[in-house]
Parts: C-alpha cells; sequence; structure tokens
C-alpha cells in the first residue's frame, strides 16, 4: 500500500477513481469486484491517515454484508484487493470489473460465487 508520508495528489486522485469505479462495478452487478475496489479505496485512507478511512470501512462492510460474505471471505478478499493494488495498482481489478462479456466480464465473486 502507499507509504503514509508524503500525500500526493496522485493517492487522493487514486482513492477517488477507485471510489468512483467501484459504485459503478456495483451497479453493472459486479459487486464482488467492486468490493475489492472499495477495500483498495479503504486502504490507501487508512495508510495515508486520510478522514475518510472510516466511512470507507463501513461502505465496505455494508456491501460485503449485502453479497452475504462470512468473515474468512471478507478476510480473503482484502488480501487480493491488497496483492492486486502491490501487483498493478489494482487495475487487474479494474479491467475485470469492466470486462466485455467473454473477456471476463463475469463476476464469479469468491470461491467461484456470482
Amino acid at each position: 500500500m502507499p507509504e503514509a508520508t508524503g500525500v500526493s495528489g496522485a493517492h487522493r486522485r487514486y482513492r477517488i477513481e477507485y471510489w468512483v469505479r467501484s459504485c459503478l462495478a456495483h451497479r453493472m452487478g459486479r459487486g464482488h469486484v467492486g468490493a475489492r475496489l472499495v477495500a483498495i479505496c479503504w486502504m490507501i485512507d487508512r495508510d495515508i491517515g486520510h478522514g475518510d478511512a472510516e466511512s470507507d470501512f463501513r461502505a465496505l462492510s455494508s456491501l460485503c454484508s449485502e453479497l452475504s460474505y462470512e468473515q474468512r471471505q471478507f478476510d480473503e478478499m482484502l488480501k487480493e484487493a491488497a496483492a492486486a493494488y502491490q501487483a498493478d495498482r489494482g487495475h487487474s481489478l479494474i479491467k475485470r470489473a469492466f470486462a466485455v462479456s467473454g473477456e471476463g466480464g463475469k463476476d464469479p465473486g469468491i470461491d467461484g460465487r456470482e
């Protein structure tokens, strides 16, 4: 995750982009991927000490509750989101969220759930 020191405009821009994209993914029926994008937003805010971190976590928890995640699934989703951010700043998740049908457009969720 990003370092807490020297919060740049890039960090602010990334957290806004993840938030908007997560909302859109959820509305498109891809809530499982959307949850991972919200998780990235929360992790960025938490790591930089942003005041929205608590409300981000509440939104993430609410979304995961709506998706019927159990604690184990929630924990796995957080690990996957962190790994995706570290690997490519979450671009693979964004691509997965907005893939055209036949290119991974279906949202498999955790454990292959729809």
